[in-house]
């Protein structure tokens, strides 16, 4: 998998690239892995599921499994135009996390010529990278 992911103290960001959002909208999962060390391993994990609101499952420790509802996975990897999903979380202590899953653009002619077929058109509402 080539998805991108960048955390903060505030929460995660996830890029998918057009088969990684084609995966998650048809299989209803997209995960990536990390190896760190021989014994430690950080995997992410988005599900689309049938429950109304996003939330962060109960995993392991090395786990992040993102819970999302489906049709807005669905409504979402089918508009063209719409370029995310973001949601604030709460979280214990009522503190909030930010979570956004995203559609990855090529920020340069040469992104797209060296992977072709990895990014997504960048919409006209875009502002450039």
């Amino acid at each position: 998998m080539l998805m991108k992911i960048r955390v903060s103290d505030k929460g995660l960001r996830f890029r998918l690239s057009v088969n990684e959002v084609d995966q998650l909208h048809r299989e209803g999962v997209c995960t990536t892995h990390l190896q760190v060390t021989d014994a430690a391993r950080l995997s992410f994990c988005i599900r689309s599921v049938h429950e109304p609101e996003v939330h962060l499952s109960e995993s392991s420790a090395g786990n992040v499994v993102v819970l999302w509802p489906k049709h807005e996975i669905a409504d979402w990897a089918n508009d063209a135009q719409r370029e995310g999903l973001y949601v604030d979380v709460q979280i214990p202590a009522g503190n909030s996390f930010n979570i956004a899953i995203e559609k990855d653009y090529a920020c340069n002619p040469e992104d797209e010529k060296n992977q072709p077929g990895r990014f997504f058109p960048r919409p006209k509402s875009s502002p450039a990278c």
